[in-house]
């Protein structure tokens, strides 16, 4: 998305601005916390020599973070993206072209607004405050994780649709429970009790025992295999 963003607002061909290179590492342990996954994405000029495109992003990081969580109706691309409420990942008209085919089914422009906000917000919780889902990249999330859930009971013969509180999830042989989250959440049972949410407030309901966890992005893309992992769990206890 800051590809895209930078390369409209420069008025430049997108395949000028490389994705050179993403890698995953480890996080330093802090606090007692253990070493966490997290990733790094490098963007560079095509030519060896580029006109500086990068330098323009990275000198001006702030204003292409906020064209892409905040934008005006004047920026068209950002624009017609957040207002494309009917995508749930990604088009042609956002973030797929015929050079990144190869990732087309990993592209969100959701997640990506929603990353993106964690970078200039660090108070944004991706929907954990009520208030959270006024913005673009969650409207209808609600909505959605529930369609995703009575799929799985139509799909499955074993499966019913089942709601917890506020989220919605499903009950596997009548003694499963899974509730569905955003990719973005802590989805670790053990919540501090002072963090009150619509998670906490599930999990409360529900009951830890039997309780398994999927996020949208894996359930709308490979919900057969989500569907085998939890089987796998439950015969391995």
């Amino acid at each position: 998305m800051l590809q895209r963003t930078l390369a409209d607002d420069l008025d430049v061909d997108p395949e000028e601005i490389e994705i050179a290179a993403i890698e995953s590492f480890v996080l330093p342990e802090k606090d007692d916390i253990i070493g966490r996954n997290s990733a790094s994405i490098v963007l560079s000029d095509e030519l060896p020599n580029g006109s500086g495109f990068i330098q323009q992003l990275y000198s001006n990081f702030d204003k292409y973070i906020n064209q892409c969580i905040n934008p005006k109706i004047t920026n068209i691309y950002n624009h017609l993206i957040i207002s494309n409420q009917q995508c749930f990942d990604a088009s042609y008209s956002d973030l797929k072209n015929y050079r990144n085919m190869n990732f087309h089914p990993l592209l969100d422009w959701r997640l990506a607004v929603g990353l993106l906000r964690i970078f200039a917000d660090g108070n944004y919780l991706s929907g954990l405050k009520d208030s959270d889902f006024i913005y673009p990249e969650l409207l209808n999330w609600l909505e959605f994780a529930k369609s995703l859930a009575k799929k799985m009971a139509n799909d499955f013969e074993d499966i019913e649709y089942k709601q917890f509180g506020n989220l919605h999830g499903f009950c596997i042989a009548d003694n499963y429970n899974v509730i569905i989250t955003h990719p973005f959440w802590n989805c670790s049972i053990h919540q501090p009790s002072e963090e009150a949410n619509i998670f906490t407030e599930a999990i409360t309901q529900v009951g830890l025992e039997n309780l398994y966890f999927i996020d949208t992005f894996n359930l709308h893309r490979r919900p057969g295999l989500c569907y085998g992992e939890i089987i796998k769990k439950i015969v391995n206890g």
